[in-house]
């Protein structure tokens, strides 16, 4: 059984005998186990100091409620009450209006009224001091403290778009909104801590949204001044939401809660944004904090699997039980998410794989034991299998590399595929092969296909596969395009120069019109070179034909019309005639108009090649070839 399971199970016993009221200290439950008294001890005592939360918030709730909860809303002098806003456990905020500025505000008073316990209008005035001291974009800003009839008010900017926590709502958010979002929070609450005050209960109910997008923070009813003495909060009280506190904070040290537990709350609302979660939720609010004690957040990445690495690196930074271990300050949180935002490296770095295994082992040393007795035993059969497995990936490398010397272009990018394995043994071989300066047939071919199987880890071979390209015959250039597609934006410009300049070698006019046809389609260029292109694929061998109509496939309809003056054109030569009908019905098959429009021209062999394409639509056909016929001279 794991220590973590093993301690679940001894602080279920404790709540049991405590439900019971019996005490038991750490070391009565720990009697069968001493190794886990201090981890045990540490749960208990964060148990006891949420317990005592709990009661007191029970207290209070028990206690008379103010005019808003007996007669009403209150009557504050120079404020029109609109509604309530929400509800805390000591307060409550009204939407009002200010009478003589006439603008909305957040009127916020003391939810028990006159009945109010010390210590809560105590806490009611740190929160209005540590706002009026914070007057910054991101933070909601004070107008106004005061009293009435004894009982004390202040008025707070009014911001109508709503809390995070509503927007969110279980969806994770995109990464880069995430992330900007957090940094204009954190860059807030670094404002503060500079001002010496400390949340103490950051989460996405307490983060208002603007019309506009802008944040701001809100809700210091637990906020703390850094160069204050103890006060309101008794030792061990456990203050804040259990799923955003801090280790330290959900233990009770209140005397170590300081910036880091703000920093650790942003991680966790930034944890949320990204994942639609909290780092720890449980059935109960005791379960949250025994997860927030002892356990690690489970990798955003493997809830979210398209999260940016950096971004979650920064998010588990902030995480971390050792608040020494998280930012130093808010502001260096913020920067980082500027990094991330702007593209830069991050100063962040992930946990390492040793303090991971160290902190795995610290909590689970018995089963860390007999897995290290493991790994030394399966090491040297380890070493073993690697040195055989390392000769057999050698022997496969040359043997597909031999292959390659011999095999028909076609074949060569499944050849290729098999290499991804073996690519440390076979790019030596295959570099070697470039640099045969044999000029026969042979050789050449020999070259071609190793820089064909370099390309996917050498883009420097594309310039010597580009001429390839120009010179190649019609089953090589298909496989010359398909390997050059991802880069084709450096040999469009090239290949468009030898198209369109009538001095070029007409073959290789020709086969960069067909690697264009592949490449870019949809270009500009075309009309002016297409007559130019038909031309030359009529005069193609008809055995070739088929092949190379193929490669051109994707600029059919722009060869439609110079293919159709071909046919039309009585100079021609039958066999070029011939061809351009059987390129059109190819072509044009899915036009039906323009197959109406060529049999009305077509001779009895043309007809023949067009006929069979017509079938398809034949209802359309009729109604094309009517209008033929009624738009033709009348004979006599």
């Amino acid at each position: 059984m794991t220590d973590e399971r093993q301690i679940s199970q001894l602080l279920n016993r404790w709540e049991e005998a405590h439900e019971q009221g019996r005490t038991m200290t750490a070391e009565e439950v720990c009697a069968d186990f001493p190794n886990l008294v201090p981890a045990v001890r540490r749960q208990i005592e964060a148990l006891k100091a949420f317990e005592t939360g709990l009661q007191n918030q029970k207290t209070e709730a028990q206690r008379p409620r103010g005019q808003d909860e007996i007669g009403g809303c209150p009557l504050v002098a120079g404020y029109e009450i609109l509604g309530v806003l929400g509800r805390g456990g000591m307060g409550v905020v009204y939407k009002a209006r200010h009478e003589k500025l006439n603008r909305l505000v957040a009127l916020k008073m003391i939810l028990a009224g006159r009945h109010a316990h010390a210590d809560d209008a105590a806490r009611f005035r740190v929160e209005a001091e540590a706002v009026a001291r914070l007057q910054h974009p991101n933070i909601v800003q004070i107008h106004e403290i005061g009293e009435q009839d004894g009982l004390p008010y202040f008025s707070l900017e009014f911001v109508d778009g709503g809390s995070l926590d509503k927007q969110l709502a279980g969806t994770p958010q995109p990464a880069r909104v995430a992330a900007a979002l957090m940094e204009m929070l954190a860059r807030a609450v670094h404002y503060a801590h500079v001002r010496g005050v400390v949340h103490r209960d950051l989460k996405p109910g307490n983060i208002l949204l603007m019309a506009d997008g802008t944040v701001k923070v809100t809700d210091f009813g637990l906020a703390k001044r850094i160069d204050a003495p103890a006060g309101q909060t008794q030792t061990g009280a456990i203050l804040g939401t259990p799923s955003y506190m801090a280790p330290e904070q959900a233990e009770g040290r209140i005397r170590a809660i300081g910036p880091a537990a703000d920093i650790y709350a942003l991680g966790a609302i930034l944890y949320e944004m990204l994942t639609g979660q909290p780092p720890f939720r449980a059935e109960s609010a005791w379960d949250t904090i025994r997860l927030v004690i002892s356990m690690e957040p489970l990798s955003p990445r493997w809830l979210q699997p398209n999260l940016p690495a950096d971004l979650e690196t920064i998010c588990l930074k902030c995480l971390r039980k050792e608040s020494a271990q998280r930012y130093v300050s808010a502001a260096d949180l913020a920067d980082d998410l500027r990094r991330f935002l702007n593209g830069e490296s991050i100063l962040a770095r992930p946990i390492g794989v040793v303090e991971r295994t160290l902190k795995w082992a610290r909590r689970k040393p018995a089963v860390a034991g007999l897995i290290a007795v493991g790994i030394l035993t399966a090491l040297t059969f380890m070493v073993l299998a690697w040195w055989h497995n390392q000769r057999l990936q050698e022997a496969n490398a040359v043997a597909l590399v031999r292959s390659l010397e011999t095999a028909d272009t076609t074949d060569v990018p499944r050849i290729i595929a098999e290499l991804g394995p073996y690519r440390y043994w076979a790019d030596p071989l295959l570099e070697r092969m470039t640099r045969d300066a044999a000029s026969d047939r042979r050789a050449i071919q020999k070259r071609l296909h190793a820089r064909l199987a370099l390309l996917p880890v050498d883009a420097a071979q594309v310039p010597e596969l580009e001429r390839y390209l120009l010179k190649a015959s019609a089953e090589e250039l298909e496989v010359l395009s398909g390997a050059l597609f991802v880069h084709r934006e450096q040999v469009i410009p090239g290949l468009w120069l030898v198209l369109e300049n009538p001095r070029s070698d007409h073959d290789q006019r020709f086969r960069a019109a067909c690697a264009l046809a592949r490449f870019a389609p949809d270009d500009a260029r075309w009309p002016p070179v297409s007559p130019y292109v038909a031309m030359h694929l009529v005069q193609e061998n008809p055995l070739l034909l088929g092949k190379w109509a193929r490669a051109l496939q994707p600029i059919k309809e722009k060869l439609l019309e110079p293919l159709a003056t071909v046919l039309r054109d009585p100079t021609r030569p039958d066999a070029e005639r011939f061809l351009a009908a059987d390129l059109l019905a190819a072509y044009g098959e899915e036009d039906a108009d323009l197959l109406a429009r060529l049999v009305r021209d077509a001779t009895a062999s043309q007809f023949l090649i067009f006929w069979p394409k017509l079938e398809p639509h034949r209802e359309r056909i009729v109604h094309g070839l009517t209008s033929v016929l009624s738009e033709s001279p009348p004979v006599g």
